[in-house]
């Protein structure tokens, strides 16, 4: 899990600039000030204005529209995080780009007033009213985590672990899990005693997010993959989250070139979790690799 994100935020703020432009803004901290005071939630557009085709056509189809320009502001501070080729990359906006671990152009992130993600989305085709539809079906998410939250406030114990645990899986889902540290630690007291299997299962997540981070660092898969074994064979996870594990050891194992260790990755990874969406996948996978091992000739005797 990553700092707190709002905290973080207090400090790229320093570094930003502010453009209000077309209600654009790209000053996170103006955002966030903003969106708090008239009680609504951000729209980030990460993008590559002066070369990515696709951020292009977004903005053309959709943010350029008067529908647009005249409906989404009822709802959202857009706010503009750019990562242009022709002139230098903000600093700020690279660490912002790292916090929400955007991977690429354009991706949208919608947040609450607090700069708390909910929801993560991209290009999508039909013009500017289908993607406000888009936006207000997204927004749902931020109700039904906001609505679980609450629930869990009034509970104790398992049942309250379990009520924050369907709230942060419909966010894992979105791909935004970012900034709740807090939730977290409460589920990880409510089941204390891990009776309900929650408290290993963001261990298991905690743990394998310092192993990636670290070995993308020393560059030690070695050391990774011992790292990954025990974090199973100690926390034994529920069995999504003991896939993904499996499924960072073969991603290390076939980084070693390790066909053979990186297919019994795979397999135990299926075996995980197999009647899951990944699971059916690798049943595939699986399948075409050992086809492929099959047919290729002996390795010749030196």
């Amino acid at each position: 899990m990553r700092k707190h994100i709002v905290a973080a935020f207090a400090v790229i703020a320093l570094h930003l600039s502010v453009s209000a432009a077309d209600g654009w803004v790209e000053d996170f901290q103006t955002a966030l000030d903003l969106a708090e005071k008239q009680k609504k939630d951000l729209l980030l557009d990460f993008t590559g204005s002066d070369w990515c085709g696709w951020c292009i056509k977004l903005k053309k189809e959709v943010f350029d529209q008067e529908a647009f320009k005249k409906k989404a502001p009822e709802h959202f501070i857009l706010v503009e995080i750019d990562f242009p080729r022709k002139t230098p990359v903000k600093a700020a906006n690279k660490e912002l780009g790292s916090i929400f671990e955007v991977q690429g152009y354009p991706t949208i992130i919608l947040t609450d007033p607090q700069g708390r993600a909910y929801a993560r989305t991209g290009y999508q085709a039909g013009g500017p009213e289908k993607y406000l539809e888009h936006l207000a079906e997204l927004r749902n998410v931020k109700k039904e985590r906001d609505a679980l939250f609450a629930q869990a406030a009034k509970e104790e114990g398992v049942k309250k672990a379990k009520l924050l645990d369907e709230a942060l899986s419909q966010l894992e889902a979105q791909k935004v899990l970012i900034g709740y540290e807090e939730e977290v630690e409460q589920l990880k007291e409510a089941d204390k005693e891990n009776k309900a299997g929650l408290k290993n299962k963001y261990l298991a997540q905690e743990q394998m997010e310092d192993v990636l981070k670290d070995v993308k660092k020393t560059r030690d898969v070695k050391g990774a993959l011992t790292k990954i074994d025990k974090i199973i064979a100690d926390l034994n996870p529920p069995g999504p989250t003991k896939q993904r594990l499996f499924l960072v050891k073969a991603s290390l194992l076939r980084a070693s070139q390790d066909e053979k260790g990186m297919l019994e990755a795979l397999t135990a990874a299926q075996q995980a979790d197999p009647l899951s969406e990944m699971g059916e996948r690798l049943k595939k996978v699986i399948d075409e690799i050992e086809k492929k091992m099959a047919v290729q000739p002996p390795e010749k005797k030196q």
